[in-house]
């Protein structure tokens, strides 16, 4: 291909082409620890929502269930645990997945065919939209905490409880 071909995008896409070639392989190096603090980063807060889900909404979820099934007030009704959660389940999902497209293509952006990191960004940037929709909730959701947190009645009691244990284990 002529040189004119091989700078650009797609699967031709070469970030170094034409630069001197010790210039190139130290962006090359950056580039590759760019992609590796990516990388684990989005393993972080991939395993941080996994624990949020698993430590927190699933068993809240599960009093909730079993407080219904037994005529009892739930800790939280679902407008509170949506309000307070919010879409934290499917933002976990598209996450896991993002994660799994970084790993699949631990490569570099030149190698041909392959694909890069922008394009995986780029790929997934439409789903990301929905933090749109958990940040907006954010001020929803911390005022609601802070009235459970001050009310003193017996409604939160199952929630307030639910949570000490928690922060003791």
């Amino acid at each position: 291909r002529e040189a004119s071909q091989a700078v650009g995008s797609g699967p031709y896409f070469r970030p170094f082409a034409g630069m001197d070639p010790e210039k190139a392989e130290k962006q090359r190096r950056i580039a590759q620890k760019v992609r590796e603090e990516i990388l684990s980063t989005e393993e972080t807060y991939v395993s941080q929502l996994q624990q949020l889900i698993e430590l927190y909404i699933s068993p809240l979820r599960k009093l909730c269930t079993d407080a219904k099934n037994n005529n009892k007030a739930p800790p939280l009704d679902s407008k509170e645990m949506s309000t307070i959660f919010g879409n934290i389940e499917t933002i976990f999902h598209v996450n896991e997945n993002f994660l799994h497209e970084l790993k699949r293509s631990a490569t570099t952006e030149d190698d041909a065919g392959k694909k890069g990191i922008g394009a995986i960004f780029l790929e997934f940037g439409p789903y990301f939209k929905m933090y749109t929709d958990y940040v907006g909730n954010h001020d929803r959701a911390t005022d609601l905490l802070a009235k459970i947190a001050k009310n003193g009645s017996r409604k939160y009691n199952a929630f307030k409880s639910f949570l000490d244990k928690k922060n003791k284990s």
